[in-house]
């Protein structure tokens, strides 16, 4: 692998983050990350596979969404339309670079906000690592997280779903995963509508584990395949950072191979 040319900038009146891994400048892969803990127990991973990608001539623009990761702003500003509006804003970035071909790679929470941008004209290709589909049931499972780490802590769950959801309301944020989840961002969570039919049918979907399958059975009743599955455990951190080049060598080959 050759020495890959990485620039960092912000960019944006709200001073998004991002890195450019640099190439031919011809074809462009933005990756659109995670979000709580899954975001820094997989930005290696993101990284790994950034530079793969770079290496076999795609141009790839990671960035963390405004209030997260090195973006200004803090956590609890984050909510569902800000960060659509940053998707939005990478991608005329790369535009004005002299892009002509802009890729799509969502991981989690990324992949949901990638498949809405499915219908855009100026998306070429759009692939979703181990897509969350659901915003509400993606919300459940933080709280099911929050129970089980009060088990932990405590020894039992102390504060039920209920007593939490009532302090979010009472003081705008609540800390999961040691993250804050501001108000709007729960209420964005909990209204938005699952991805359906006319998102995924064009987007590549990547999974994990086998086991995880039964997941995502609901999209065989939407004509919705598959592109691969791959052996590793997204969310076992040292899988992700040992084992990542595979998931560069499935990517690249949906999104058409490089040079």
């Amino acid at each position: 692998m050759n020495k890959v040319r990485e620039v960092e900038k912000f960019i944006g009146d709200k001073r998004l983050y991002l890195t450019h891994y640099e190439a031919k400048g011809e074809k462009y892969v933005i990756f659109l990350p995670p979000l709580f803990e899954e975001m820094p127990r997989t930005r290696k991973c993101m990284v790994n596979t950034a530079r793969y990608l770079a290496d076999k001539g795609f141009d790839v623009i990671r960035f963390d969404y405004y209030g997260t990761g090195l973006s200004y702003g803090k956590f609890e500003e984050f909510y569902l339309e800000q960060a659509r509006e940053d998707v939005a804003q990478v991608v005329d970035f790369c535009v004005k670079l002299g892009a002509q071909n802009i890729s799509l790679l969502g991981f989690r929470f990324g992949a949901f906000l990638a498949a809405e941008f499915a219908v855009k004209a100026n998306i070429k290709k759009i692939i979703l690592w181990e897509p969350v589909c659901d915003l509400g049931q993606y919300l459940d499972e933080c709280f099911k997280s929050l129970a089980i780490d009060q088990v932990v802590t405590y020894g039992k769950v102390k504060y039920t779903n209920e007593e939490l959801i009532k302090e979010l309301k009472s003081e705008g944020k609540l800390l999961v995963g040691g993250y804050a989840l501001g108000l709007k961002a729960y209420d964005d969570l909990c209204h938005s509508l699952p991805l359906g039919k006319s998102e995924l049918s064009s987007c590549r979907i990547v999974v994990w584990r086998r086991s995880t399958l039964n997941r995502y059975s609901f999209l065989s009743e939407l004509d919705v395949t598959f592109c691969d599955t791959v052996k590793l455990a997204w969310d076992h951190i040292k899988y992700l950072y040992h084992e990542s080049q595979e998931l560069g060598e499935v990517t690249c080959k949906y999104l058409g191979g490089g040079i």
